[in-house]
């Protein structure tokens, strides 16, 4: 009676799951296209912010496929740098990374920026903007603004204006 229970629907794929099998997902008819996925990974997050909750935890593992197609946000909560050994630190936002005491608050701006990642990652097959080398290379490539694939890497000028819309608004 002490416990607590959280059921959620069958997930199949996490986003990099989604992502590594490439076109073997996307000739599924039952699988969403990457655009629709894009449009619900969003929509999902702009859920949490209109109830005034920050996600604070983005990155490709903790979007998931479910069966039916819908994307799930999960693994959402407070987190430290250097005290979640789980965390990808390469799906951060710049302000996130700027020293400061106390540790920064994640923002609905934060989570913006990162959706901005992922929708670059979704749209390119897995490229992260800031180069695919290991993630304090990334993180460190984040915090100097130093993108490293970006240029012709999305030819819809519609995904372009996307990524860089949610990536243009970071606090930094």
């Amino acid at each position: 009676e002490d416990y607590i229970y959280l059921a959620r629907e069958l997930c199949d794929f996490s986003l990099a799951e989604y992502v590594s099998c490439g076109e073997n997902l996307e000739s599924d008819a039952t699988m969403p296209s990457k655009q629709v996925v894009g449009i619900d990974i969003l929509a999902a997050l702009g859920a949490l912010h209109v109830c005034g909750r920050v996600h604070g935890n983005l990155k490709p593992q903790n979007v998931l496929i479910a069966a039916s197609g819908r994307v799930v946000l999960v693994d959402a909560g407070k987190w430290y740098i250097g005290q979640d050994s789980d965390r990808e630190n390469s799906w951060i936002a710049p302000e996130m990374l700027i020293p400061s005491h106390p540790i920064p608050e994640d923002t609905t701006s934060s989570d913006v920026f990162v959706a901005g990642l992922l929708m670059f990652y979704l749209l390119t097959s897995g490229e992260h903007p800031y180069g695919n080398g290991p993630p304090d290379l990334q993180r460190d490539n984040v915090a100097s603004g130093a993108l490293k694939v970006f240029h012709g890497q999305l030819s819809d000028p519609m995904e372009l204006d996307l990524v860089l819309a949610c990536m243009l608004v970071s606090k930094v």
